[in-house]
């Protein structure tokens, strides 16, 4: 069942993924994440999480992420730091830190993250196009 088009952000490699043809989303059992932009050295990617249901716990070696919440509530993972996620929420994830966000059981969470190598890209991108492009919201269906 496709989730409602509500602005969000989550990570994910998209090129290990391809995009369902009809809406450009790439979907998970947890919700869907899809590609807003990229250029030298960054992604940016939205997520959608549903309710009650959260990503894989993922590390990454060779590149940092930027998590902003852009509208729900749940909860934000990074190494032994857990935040509680709600609009605004934002979560630096270093190279090589364990990770993961959740959608609280009665709400949606849409998550806007960049993904770079190094972090300098993902701060100068978002010196560049502001926090328009990062979203993360959590929400119910």
């Amino acid at each position: 069942m496709p989730l409602p088009r509500v602005g969000g952000l989550l990570a994910a490699s998209v090129t290990d993924h391809q995009p369902t043809p009809a809406d450009g989303r790439v979907h998970r059992p947890w919700g869907w994440f899809e590609c807003l932009g990229s250029g030298d050295g960054y992604l940016v990617k939205r997520l959608c999480i549903r309710a009650g249901q959260r990503i894989s716990l993922q590390r990454h070696r060779h590149r940092s992420e930027h998590w902003v919440v852009v509208a729900g509530h749940g909860q934000l993972e990074c190494d032994d730091q857990r935040v509680s996620a709600a609009p605004g929420s934002v979560l630096a994830v270093p190279c090589g830190a364990v990770h993961r966000a959740s959608a609280s059981d009665d709400d949606l969470v849409h998550l806007g993250f960049t993904q770079a190598s190094p972090l300098d890209a993902a701060r100068a991108l978002l010196r560049q196009t502001g926090a328009k492009w990062m979203a993360l919201t959590l929400g119910a269906e």
